[in-house]
């Protein structure tokens, strides 16, 4: 961006726009009360022991991607749950953990990052 090449930054917007206009024509079309959350289920989430089985299911699938990963793949991980922390607060906030398809992103994100060779393609 410093040398004026803001190719980046128009896929970037054209991503945003894509997702923001069929939301907001969707929300515009489909005129009913509806809530964004049923509830919030944080303690249930760390005392369900069905819950907590999915909670270990996540954690566990994380940690099994990441120890096939080598090491560009590693940080790529670890940015990606860095900057999915607002998504995982809100798993733990009003999403059950024994619901595994909230992980399956984070899951196969793993997957990709562990089996793409990034010293062929960066170094």
């Amino acid at each position: 961006m410093r040398n004026g090449n803001f190719a980046f930054v128009k896929e970037c917007l054209f991503l945003v726009v894509a997702f923001i206009l069929p939301y907001v024509g969707l929300r515009l079309f489909i005129q009913q009360q509806t809530s964004f959350v049923e509830g919030f289920y944080i303690i249930k989430n760390f005392t369900s022991p069905h819950n907590i089985a999915g909670l270990l299911f996540g954690i566990l699938s994380v940690c099994f991607t990441y120890s096939f990963s080598e090491e560009p793949g590693k940080t790529m991980i670890r940015n990606y749950l860095f900057f999915a922390s607002p998504y995982l607060i809100m798993i733990a906030l009003v999403g059950l953990f024994w619901e595994t398809r909230l992980f399956m992103p984070l899951i196969v994100t793993g997957f990709v990052s562990a089996s793409y060779q990034f010293k062929k393609h960066y170094i």
